[in-house]
């Protein structure tokens, strides 16, 4: 009785015990064939875009040659954006070199897939005008492959260069984001309170105390402050970045508008009236929503194509 009882639970727990196994192979085998489908997708809609760029006669040489030149537009329109926001003086100011390099980032990600796409469409170019020649009967060996073929090998390495530079994009676009928000914030609900804006704040009063003071005298009374005599600011680099922020956008006054500008500001400014750090929180959103959705979009596009061309098993 008791032998039969021990057998019993013996063969129960050997029977739990190989379910438990058998539940994990399992789960393992369907995580695999899983893995598996995701590839033979990949490698399908691979596949399907190599056949539409490798098409015959006219439409398939111009759908080649478009997709170039259009990655090639988009990487010389990045690069123009970059050279833009080198030589910006907002931007620099408020966010540094962020920009600049979410932007070069950008171009490097599109000029690498730009030469991935010429590189194929040069050999299938070469490939079906040399199948064409040797259908005529004009050269007996006129199939060899095109000249400068890169290797199977190098091939990948470019398209892991590619799903790297596209990593940078989408993180440096992120961040951009982040800080022009986190700018966007300070400008208009904090400002003078901390950070940058208090200098530049600070800065101001320093300089509308000693405007007013100097427009007592009759003979200075339209007179910019940077002519008064004895004009001596504390922080020249702030004062010159107010006088630069009033003559490019014709703002008044920094975190409250003022009624009078304290350097000469143009009659047409875009931003006469409104206060300084106001035109400013619009101006940094606005380029860091541009920069930022760009980058992401474009850098998420890029990387679901490294992936699949890094995947792809009949390159």
């Amino acid at each position: 009785m008791y032998g039969g009882g021990i057998q019993n639970r013996w063969s129960t727990a050997t029977t739990n015990q190989a379910t438990q196994y058998a539940d994990q192979y399992d789960a393992k085998a369907t995580r695999a064939k899983s893995m598996r489908g995701v590839k033979a997708s990949c490698n399908d809609c691979v596949g399907s875009g190599f056949r539409v760029c490798q098409g015959t006669g006219c439409l398939g040489c111009c759908t080649r040659w478009l997709i170039c030149i259009f990655t090639l537009a988009l990487a010389m329109t990045a690069g123009t954006g970059a050279w833009m926001a080198y030589y910006n003086l907002h931007l620099r100011f408020w966010l540094a070199h962020l920009v600049y390099l979410a932007l070069i980032s950008l171009t490097v990600s599109l000029a690498l897939t730009f030469f991935s796409f010429a590189y194929t469409a040069y050999v299938q170019s070469y490939r079906l005008s040399a199948r064409d020649r040797s259908t005529a009967g004009f050269i007996a060996n006129s199939m060899q492959d095109a000249p400068c073929i890169l290797s199977v090998r190098a091939l990948r390495t470019l398209f892991f260069l590619v799903f790297l530079m596209a990593s940078c994009t989408v993180i440096v676009g992120g961040c951009v984001l982040q800080f022009g928000g986190r700018m966007e914030r300070q400008l208009l609900h904090n400002c003078g309170k901390s950070g940058t804006t208090h200098y530049l704040e600070v800065a101001y009063e320093g300089l509308s105390k000693f405007h007013d003071k100097c427009k007592e005298d009759p003979k200075h009374k339209d007179m910019p402050v940077h002519e008064c005599p004895g004009y001596q600011p504390t922080e020249p680099a702030y004062a010159a970045y107010l006088r630069y922020l009033e003559a490019t956008s014709g703002c008044m006054g920094f975190c409250k508008r003022a009624e009078k500008p304290l350097y000469a500001v143009p009659g047409d400014g875009v931003a006469k009236k409104m206060s300084c750090s106001n035109y400013m929180a619009n101006f940094i959103w606005t380029a860091s929503l541009a920069v930022g959705v760009t980058n992401t979009v474009i850098g998420v596009l890029l990387l679901c194509l490294s992936m699949s061309l890094l995947c792809y098993g009949d390159l």
